[in-house]
């Protein structure tokens, strides 16, 4: 309890260093979010998609023991597998922008 309360007041104290994540918080935001606001946006992305990688790694290993060849899960898989072609795309664009402003 104490280091989720520690946790709060210090997700707080950044927000109430942020204009647009203290609005975020007046508007009925909760704090998760106008933390998310605070922090600079590569350190989200980054922890994102770690974050992502670790949760498809967790549903590999329950997968694996209980494979019921669900047609949902398969849907799901698709879409998943979509969507990280479209972040590896945005990835790669970014960095080639990023090449040819620093010619």
């Amino acid at each position: 309890v104490v280091e989720v309360a520690g946790t709060h007041l210090r997700q707080l104290g950044e927000v109430l260093g942020s204009a647009p994540a203290t609005s975020a918080l007046r508007r009925g935001h909760d704090l998760s979010l106008a933390f998310e606001i605070s922090r600079p946006p590569t350190e989200v992305l980054q922890e994102s998609l770690y974050g992502a990688k670790r949760e498809l790694q967790r549903f590999r290993r329950y997968a694996v023991a209980g494979r019921d060849g669900s047609e949902e899960l398969l849907r799901v898989a698709g879409e998943v597998v979509d969507l990280a072609d479209d972040v590896l795309m945005d990835v790669e664009i970014a960095k080639s922008a990023s090449r040819r402003r620093s010619l």
